[in-house]
C-alpha cells in the first residue's frame, strides 16, 4: 500500500541571517528539494512532498528586502558622503526584480500552501 506523505518548514528553519546577504532567500530549500528527488526515485511505495506555507515565502522575501534596504541605505550614505570625488551614479535599488525572479525560479519546486491567517497578527 502505497502512502503519500508530505511535510513543511516553518520560517525559522529556513532563515539564515549569516547567509542572508550571500545567497537567495529560498536556496534553503534546496536540501529537501533534492532530498524528496532522491526519494521518490527509489523503489519506495510511498510519494513524499514538500509543502511551503505562502506565509513563510512572504516572511522571508520581507527578511531579504529589509536586509538589502538596510545595507543599501548605508551604502547610499557613504556613497553620497564622498560623491564629490565620484565619476558616475550609484546603482538603482532593484531589490523587488530580485525577489520576483526568485520566487519565479523555486515556484514548482514545492507545492504552495496558501492558509488562511489574519493580517494584522501576522504584522
Amino acid at each position: 500500500m502505497s502512502k503519500k506523505i508530505g511535510f513543511s518548514t516553518d520560517t525559522n528553519f529556513l532563515y539564515s541571517p549569516n547567509e542572508l546577504y550571500k545567497k537567495g532567500f529560498l536556496e534553503n530549500t534546496e536540501i529537501f528539494i533534492d532530498y524528496i528527488s532522491d526519494f521518490n526515485k527509489t523503489k519506495s511505495n510511498n510519494t513524499l512532498t514538500y509543502f511551503m506555507p505562502e506565509i513563510v515565502i512572504s516572511e522571508l522575501e520581507e527578511q531579504k528586502r529589509n536586509y538589502f534596504l538596510q545595507q543599501y541605505t548605508s551604502f547610499e550614505e557613504k556613497y553620497n558622503s564622498i560623491l564629490y570625488g565620484l565619476n558616475g551614479k550609484l546603482p538603482k535599488n532593484n531589490i523587488d526584480s530580485y525577489i520576483n525572479s526568485e520566487k519565479a525560479k523555486y515556484k514548482n519546486k514545492f507545492k504552495i500552501l496558501n492558509l488562511n491567517y489574519n493580517k494584522k497578527i501576522f504584522k
